[in-house]
């Protein structure tokens, strides 16, 4: 959820992905409020609108996530004159992933356990067994299996939504193999993938292991990876742009609110849009951010997105449990409740951000930028 700098360089951010992922990640939470915070009857039969979209940005995320990943990868992976190359930049993509990925979300798989058993007269932390089973699909990447498990049958830890963080790391464990063993004919298996699931009606494997959305970012980054694209798009008129991307977010999160019975591709179509919007949003324009306070809002969220995904259930869970030890009901108070979980992510979030993952990420690139540098040295002497 988050940009990641190659070992070979540094990834330059792009303002308008960052306010994507801010969008996304607010239209996230809002879904989640609905049964996480507040009582869900209040949004669907209450007066409060319900919205059951968060599932589409998550496609966004995914989306993004493939194209800067096969942006970074390519030159590293694809272009090197050896596979001695190509193995040591590999390994050095995946320790970078380790830095940058495990730190805070383990510490947030510690955290939640603790409150589990220190916190939790409730029971909204779920039960012990159940944390400890949702701890280890975190720690070994099998979230997204376990989810199949208990989706509509049992309470989840409040660690489920590790089930993307497991379906980002599988691709990343899984992509540079792939660019090593295709090399030129990735695209055609990128395509493939896409097409495959397309016409597919995804029960809950298929939506728990979807790949299309990653698989159409790494397209846009196989496809704009000379920089015509970029170049093209910095010919057109900024408004054009602009609304362009408006109006395909607008689109993105009407049919998200859509199930598949309403509209049977509903999960492809999301697909191409994603993909659709992350390559007008790539000509860093700043079609969307410009110099407006929401949009700065968004990005600034964007930024951070990672730490605030990771703890926003966790935060929530906290605000029930105290509210429950108060005896204060929240499904009375709507509006202060969600202020004051928004201010608390937001602070709790940009405290992840600042004190564990900003700076273990600065560790592991400065350890593998060292790590290469002496390699290098060796093979040239």
């Amino acid at each position: 959820m988050s940009s990641p700098p190659g070992p070979a360089g540094k990834s330059r951010l792009i303002n308008d992905l960052e306010m994507l992922r801010g969008f996304g990640l607010c239209v996230v939470i809002f879904h989640h409020l609905q049964g996480s915070l507040l009582s869900k009857s209040l949004f669907i039969d209450g007066p409060w609108p319900s919205y059951r979209g968060g599932g589409a940005v998550l496609d966004l995320f995914f989306c993004i996530s493939g194209f800067i990943i096969t942006r970074n990868l390519l030159p590293q992976l694809c272009e090197v004159g050896s596979r001695t190359v190509y193995w040591r930049n590999a390994r050095y993509f995946w320790l970078n992933r380790i830095f940058r990925l495990i730190p805070a979300a383990w510490m947030w798989l510690l955290i939640t356990l603790l409150l589990c058993i220190f916190y939790n007269e409730s029971g909204v932390f779920a039960s012990l067994e159940t944390n400890i089973e949702w701890l280890l699909a975190g720690v070994f990447n099998y979230a997204n299996y376990l989810f199949v498990q208990y989706f509509g049958r049992a309470q989840a830890a409040p660690s489920f939504v590790y089930w993307t963080l497991s379906l980002e790391e599988q691709f990343y464990i899984v992509f540079p193999l792939l660019i090593g063993l295709l090399g030129r004919r990735l695209q055609w298996f990128l395509i493939a993938l896409v097409a495959v699931q397309f016409f597919q009606t995804r029960g809950a494997y298929g939506m728990l292991f979807r790949t299309d959305a990653i698989a159409m970012g790494a397209l846009v980054g196989v496809w704009t990876r000379n920089g015509n694209w970029e170049r093209w798009l910095a010919t057109l008129d900024i408004r054009l742009i602009r609304g362009a991307l408006l109006v395909l977010l607008a689109l993105l999160c009407y049919i998200g609110d859509l199930t598949q019975r309403e509209l049977p591709l509903q999960v492809g179509i999301l697909a191409l849009l994603s993909g659709t919007i992350v390559s007008l949003a790539i000509g860093e324009r700043d079609a969307l951010t410009g110099k407006w306070w929401l949009p700065r809002m968004l990005m600034w969220a964007g930024r951070r997105s990672y730490s605030i995904y990771l703890c926003h259930i966790p935060v929530m869970y906290t605000m029930r449990e105290t509210a429950y030890r108060l005896g204060w009901n929240m499904d009375n108070h709507v509006l202060l409740s969600i202020a004051a979980c928004a201010c608390l992510i937001a602070l709790v979030g940009n405290a992840s951000s600042q004190l564990v993952e900003w700076p273990i990420r600065r560790r592991g690139m400065a350890y593998t930028a060292g790590l290469m540098q002496r390699q290098q040295a060796a093979a040239a002497i």
